[in-house]
């Protein structure tokens, strides 16, 4: 039996060398870091260099920026910005309006990511 039929997903789709959602998944898990952030802590500052994007996995952080506050949380994401940026700023502020469980993904990694999903790795 193949790995579909006992129900585990192949991280390469056999048919079109494409990556899985669920293999794309792993390859995120390897490349990333748990960081913690307590209760009223920045996370950064609204024109600081940014090399990270965080997801949120518990808590909740308010986006600072031109006067405008938004909340988000748990399964929500931020830093991205920075990732696209040509001189890298941050266009928010972050700070933690409870602690904050997330997971960091380096510039290093999502910019590798980006060059391979130009190339062969497309999600399916």
């Amino acid at each position: 039996a193949d790995a579909k039929e006992q129900g585990v997903e192949p991280p390469i789709d056999q048919d079109s060398s494409r990556l899985s959602l669920s293999g794309f998944s792993d390859l995120l898990a390897e490349n990333m870091k748990n960081k913690f952030f307590p209760k009223g802590k920045i996370v950064y500052h609204e024109g600081d260099i940014g090399n990270s994007m965080y997801f949120i996995n518990s808590g909740t952080i308010s986006v600072e920026t031109g006067g405008l506050i938004v909340k988000r949380g748990p399964g929500d994401f931020f830093g991205e910005g920075a990732l696209f940026h040509p001189q890298k700023l941050r266009s928010a502020t972050i700070r933690c309006n409870t602690p904050v469980h997330s997971m960091e993904i380096s510039r290093e990694f999502f910019e590798k990511y980006l060059a391979k999903s130009d190339s062969d790795l497309m999600l399916t």
